[in-house]
């Protein structure tokens, strides 16, 4: 479904992503983690084609998408962004809608309201699509944001911190949201900060480090104890939980006691 070669990006003369490999399959989800500064947003950035990599290639179903325009690239490809600011009033109904843009000549028509409305109720945002998105809390309009990139029917959606200024209650309902979206049919790829969450809900992890890949694999393969102290430059202890057969990634932290 997705195939990244050797890709290199650089902001001039500073390189960011170098040689990064990577293959994602329909129904996965991918995560990718690393440091701050490991290049995981500049890498989602190339896979929707906002960046043009310095060298190397990006394959959706063997085409290189240098050779698709940005409505075929709209068409495959859909972005939900690290930072989700709307300060104008458009409903949480128009805001989805804007998601069926790449099909859309003129006016809408009746089927692109129902693949808008078919993805506000799997968001279970329907029942606030007449509410002004400035209304709207944080987790309402992540939500909603996700609903317009499901309504683009892409194959690859690009998630950039999908759960950040959550609580962890929204960011369980947003990841068992993209979870439902995977087993449905579409390949996921989300930068994710939360290890455990990451070990949860991913088929398989991408570790970033500096702009290369420190490793890729399933989650119990990557989060190893070694692997997250070289490249986080912190201990831990991984372990799994009995509950739910998945990883559980404690810090191994002394604590700071308070002076008096």
């Amino acid at each position: 479904m997705l195939e990244v070669k050797d890709v290199c990006v650089s902001y001039g003369n500073r390189k960011i992503l170098n040689k990064v490999n990577l293959r994602a399959h329909e129904g996965e989800i991918v995560g990718i983690v690393g440091p701050n500064g490991s290049g995981k947003t500049t890498f989602l950035k190339s896979l929707a084609k906002y960046l043009i990599p310095d060298a190397g290639s990006i394959y959706i179903n063997n085409v290189n998408i240098t050779e698709m325009d940005n409505r075929e690239i709209a068409k495959n490809v859909a972005v939900v962004s690290q930072i989700v600011s709307i300060d104008f009033d458009f409903t949480a109904r128009d805001i989805v809608l804007m998601g069926r843009t790449p099909y859309i000549k003129g006016s809408e028509k009746p089927e692109d309201i129902m693949i808008a409305e078919d993805a506000m109720r799997k968001t279970n945002t329907y029942e606030f699509k007449d509410r002004m998105v400035t209304e709207l809390s944080g987790g309402e309009l992540q939500r909603v944001i996700i609903a317009r990139a499901l309504a683009q029917t892409p194959k690859i959606l690009l998630l950039d911190e999908p759960t950040s200024h959550l609580d962890i209650a929204h960011q369980v309902e947003i990841l068992n949201l993209v979870r439902e979206a995977a087993d449905s049919g579409l390949t996921v790829i989300a930068v994710i900060h939360d290890l455990n969450l990451a070990a949860h809900y991913c088929d398989s992890i991408c570790m970033l480090k500096s702009g290369e890949i420190v490793c890729t694999g399933q989650p119990e393969t990557v989060f190893t104890e070694e692997n997250i102290r070289n490249t986080f430059n912190i201990p831990v202890e991984v372990n799994t939980l009995k509950s739910t057969n998945s990883l559980y990634i404690m810090p191994l932290l002394k604590r700071v006691s308070k002076a008096g």
